[in-house]
């Protein structure tokens, strides 16, 4: 890749936002260039309950399919690279990618990069995307009247563990050798969730499908689907070496959805304070933030145009 090339936009992590970004992009021929490393975390995705012709699919599927999609337009180009660091130019910014690579460009598209609160369980890597889940809402009604668990011990990891009644009378919380908060029992107590305080080995199943969870004690304890809380997503490295209006990055209403941040040519792709609980929405926010980024390259094209003109 040509280093002195100045490219329309990067887009910094992949995913189903990402990728869509890109496709949008590659659509209106702009110049792209999309980092996102092959290694990209399964489980930080959301999960691909609801979105229309692949309901239900793994997300390495999806990722898959994006990537093939993605790749029959000549304008963008894919790296197997995470962006590092993204630094302001008097051109528009310099991207750099953890493999050495710098990439001048006219315009950023952050997408905030998750990470998986799942704790370090034996085993459990094999089951993610098909046994083991984030969002309930997604994934829930696949394992209807089977047992289901949550790992965690957190105040919100009891709030999930009574959501997914929805869908099963047979809940489990494992706590993994944690304490859990009086409150929290006092409600599993009157939803009649079992509460399992012994820490987790390991996990038991087969072709990716849960069977049981092994205890520390050398005992299991069946079930089908484990759950765990929402990733946190990480974005505030980024956001600031960028100068971004915090104002902007607040959560809630403060939130822009058309992905500016204050900055002009930066965008981040749906709410950095957020992880989207389906992978449909965060296709859609690529989409947005792709939109407006094809926008304000074009008023800068014409605000250049008219100056160069006069």
């Amino acid at each position: 890749m040509n280093p002195s090339r100045i490219h329309d936009v990067v887009i910094a992590g992949g995913g189903p936002a990402g990728l869509s970004a890109a496709l949008l992009l590659g659509r209106y021929m702009r110049d792209t260039v999309l980092c996102e490393p092959e290694g990209r975390e399964v489980d930080a995705a959301s999960s691909t309950g609801c979105f229309l012709g692949h309901d239900g699919c793994l997300p390495a599927d999806l990722l898959r399919m994006g990537r093939e999609q993605v790749a029959k337009f000549e304008s963008v180009t894919r790296m197997d690279a995470a962006v590092s660091d993204i630094q302001r130019t008097l051109t528009g910014f310099t991207v750099m990618c953890g493999d050495g690579t710098r990439l001048e460009t006219r315009s950023v598209l952050v997408v905030p990069k998750s990470v998986s609160l799942m704790p370090d369980i034996d085993g459990a890597q094999d089951f993610i995307g098909s046994s083991v889940h984030q969002f309930p809402c997604g994934d829930g009604w696949d394992h209807q009247g089977q047992k289901l668990g949550v790992v965690g011990c957190d105040d919100s990891d009891a709030e999930l563990a009574t959501k997914l009644l929805v869908w099963s009378p047979h809940v489990t919380l494992f706590c993994h050798g944690r304490s859990l908060s009086t409150h929290s029992r006092q409600m599993l107590a009157e939803k009649r969730i079992l509460i399992e305080t012994r820490a987790i080995a390991g996990l038991n199943g087969r072709d990716g499908r849960l069977q049981s969870v092994r205890l520390e004690d050398g005992s299991t304890m069946p079930c089908e689907a484990l759950f765990h809380t929402a990733s946190e997503p990480q974005h505030s490295r980024l956001a600031t070496r960028l100068g971004c209006d915090a104002r902007r990055l607040r959560p809630g209403d403060a939130w822009q959805p058309d992905g500016g941040c204050g900055v002009q040519g930066a965008f981040f792709a749906g709410n950095p304070f957020k992880t989207p609980e389906l992978a449909i929405i965060a296709a859609a926010d690529g989409v947005k933030a792709a939109e407006e980024v094809n926008r304000w390259l074009s008023d800068a094209q014409r605000s250049y145009l008219a100056v160069r003109s006069a």
